[in-house]
C-alpha cells in the first residue's frame, strides 16, 4: 500500500499546528516560520514506499529537523518547542495507526 493515506494525516497535523502557529500569543513569526520549515522538509518525503517506510522517513526527517533548528530572531522561543509538539503529534499518531 502506497503512503498517500499516511500523507494526508501528516499534512492535516501540519495544517493543525500552522494554525496554532498563527494564533500563537508568543512570538508568531518564528512558530509560522518553524512549522512552514517542518511543511517544506516533510512534503520532500516520497510517497511511493509503503506505508511503515514512510512513517519511518518522516520521523528520521522531524528528528533531524528537530535536533538542528534554531531561530534566534524570537524573543521567547527558537521553534524548537514548536517543532517538539508537532513530533510529539506525528510520533503518536502514526504509532497509533500502524
Amino acid at each position: 500500500m502506497k503512503a498517500l493515506g499516511t500523507r494526508q494525516v501528516i499534512e492535516d497535523i501540519l495544517n493543525a499546528h500552522s494554525t496554532k502557529a498563527q494564533n500563537s500569543a508568543y512570538d508568531r513569526d518564528i512558530c509560522i516560520l518553524a512549522i512552514l520549515k517542518a511543511r517544506e522538509v516533510l512534503m520532500t518525503v516520497p510517497t511511493d514506499a509503503d506505508d511503515k517506510e514512510y512513517s519511518t522517513a518522516v520521523i528520521e526527517k522531524m528528528n533531524t529537523l528537530f535536533a538542528h533548528y534554531h531561530d534566534s530572531n524570537g524573543e521567547y522561543t527558537s521553534g524548537k518547542a514548536v517543532l517538539g509538539a508537532l513530533r510529539d503529534d506525528i510520533l503518536c499518531t502514526i504509532s497509533v495507526t500502524e
